[in-house]
């Protein structure tokens, strides 16, 4: 409403200093929340990929996936798709602590340390991360 031209709702202040379409984009990417009030209930642990199409030695090819160049990332979220932490991906090591159990193990492992979830937090994560091991860990 700031760039209508009404009087009663036009601010010509914002108006001038930025145009809606530039301020919409940066009100799409920008999110301030303050972690230390998480709820910490739902927390998903899951890979992703940030689209890159240039070159660059840490770009990764994942054949048969909706984006397809990127770089990997490791990450904790919650339902609302908030983003708590990122983890570059680093081949077949993380720079997580090594528990021995696999790199799932490490991941999930190490986020959960990271955050210093409550206890009672419930934890979602897929096929890749899940073992024995990790399952006797949390």
């Amino acid at each position: 409403m700031y760039w209508q031209t009404q009087p009663d709702v036009h601010v010509s202040i914002v108006a001038e200093a930025v145009r809606r379409n530039r301020f919409d984009e940066i009100i799409r990417y920008l999110h301030i929340a303050d972690n230390s009030a998480m709820d910490g209930i739902d927390l998903s642990i899951d890979e992703s990929i940030i689209p890159y199409f240039g070159h660059h030695s840490a770009k990764q090819f994942i054949r048969g996936k909706p984006i397809r160049f990127g770089f990997k990332m490791w990450i904790a979220a919650d339902p609302s798709r908030y983003i708590f932490h990122v983890e570059p991906y680093c081949g077949t090591s993380t720079r997580f602590p090594t528990t021995g159990n696999g790199q799932g193990n490490d991941v999930v492992m190490g986020l959960e340390d990271h955050l210093q979830l409550k206890k009672g937090t419930i934890l979602y994560f897929d096929n890749f991360f899940t073992s024995v091991s990790l399952l006797r860990n949390l």
